[in-house]
């Protein structure tokens, strides 16, 4: 049980962590959007790298990672393709509703990416130091 509290605290801290990161992020490059007329939907702040990109690699990464731990064998590959899709989908969205150009969702999938590894490792770490104290 205390792996899985683990897991689950891990999970929320990656999106935290994100929610801190984008923005940062977002301040140090200071690109604006596309213009608004050419806008489906209102989106305002800046756009570089996506927000809703990098959201996405890390809560639906991390789920495949927690599928990858969590899951029987048989369940892996469809966790894993489904949240490869909603990760996929939400990028497309972002350049299909053009609030954002197709390079802030690619930085934004670059720095979820780099972020949910920084956060695995960080968890595996964890997990491995509780598992030879017990």
């Amino acid at each position: 049980m205390h792996g899985q509290r683990a897991m689950a605290l891990g999970w929320v801290l990656a999106l935290a962590g994100n929610g801190l990161l984008n923005p940062t992020l977002k301040q140090v490059f200071g690109r604006a959007r596309p213009l608004q007329a050419q806008q489906f939907v209102q989106a305002t702040g800046l756009s570089f790298p996506s927000g809703h990109s990098s959201g996405a690699v890390v809560a639906y990464g991390m789920l495949a990672y927690l599928a990858l731990k969590l899951l029987a064998p048989r369940w892996q590959l469809p966790a894993l393709l489904a949240a490869a899709s909603l990760v996929v989908t939400v990028g497309a969205s972002r350049v299909f509703l053009r609030v954002h150009f197709s390079s802030d969702v690619l930085a934004g999938f670059a720095s979820g990416a780099a972020w949910l590894a920084l956060c695995i490792t960080a968890l595996e770490l964890v997990l491995w130091w509780r598992a030879g104290r017990s």
